[in-house]
């Protein structure tokens, strides 16, 4: 894949989810802390569908970065996607030549994670911002990004709980990583992906009896 993947967060539960869910992706660098000083090439900030950078990580960007980086945004919403970022959108904005700031990161990638702010447990919102930032450095203009470090998407004041918003990020991942298709050769299978997606995952097997094969779910 040749990106590294850092996964941060300041909250112990998110952070805890993550080590639960990604414990089969020892490549994947999970840190308890602030994302603005991980010291990845970049950062994604889950946002709206706007560009307003109001509360959460995104209003931290802000301060950070300057708030004319709401104007970049916004800017680039306008004249890009007509006004309006759809879920699971989003693009990189180099920093280092275009705003003064306190962290290491080179480039940000803004991706919505919502239309507007709102409480967005129950969805698969956290699953389509993830892919979004994957594919957003995937694009023309970002091959130089080497690593890049992403949040815990949606769990803060947008209400998903951790171990759901874990599962999203981890099959985003998986997808990103290549190791798993999309699924759209069978549209019942597609279906139950995305049930299994919104729910709230078993708890792993601490132990697992001699003679029987303990799997996580997916």
């Amino acid at each position: 894949m040749g990106i590294k993947v850092t996964l941060c967060d300041k909250k112990d539960e998110v952070v805890e989810a993550w080590r639960t869910r990604f414990l089969k992706n020892p490549e994947i660098d999970i840190v308890a802390g602030d994302i603005f000083g991980c010291g990845c090439d970049a950062i994604v900030i889950p946002g709206n569908s706007f560009g307003f950078l109001d509360r959460g990580l995104e209003f931290e960007a802000g301060e950070i970065f300057g708030f004319g980086l709401q104007d970049i945004i916004r800017n680039r919403i306008r004249s890009s996607y007509s006004g309006e970022l759809l879920v699971g959108q989003g693009f990189v904005i180099p920093c280092e030549d275009r705003l003064e700031a306190a962290s290491a990161c080179r480039y940000l990638v803004y991706v919505s994670a919502s239309r507007t702010p709102q409480d967005i447990n129950g969805s698969l919102n956290a699953y389509l911002a993830a892919r979004g930032a994957f594919l957003a450095i995937s694009e023309p203009g970002a091959e130089d990004v080497s690593s890049i470090a992403l949040p815990g998407i949606g769990t803060g004041s947008s209400g998903m709980p951790p171990e759901i918003c874990a599962r999203q990020m981890r099959y985003a991942y998986s997808i990103f990583a290549g190791r798993k298709g999309y699924g759209d050769k069978n549209l019942t299978r597609l279906t139950r992906r995305e049930k299994k997606l919104r729910r709230m995952p078993k708890p792993p097997l601490e132990e697992t009896p001699a003679g029987e094969s303990g799997q996580q779910e997916n």
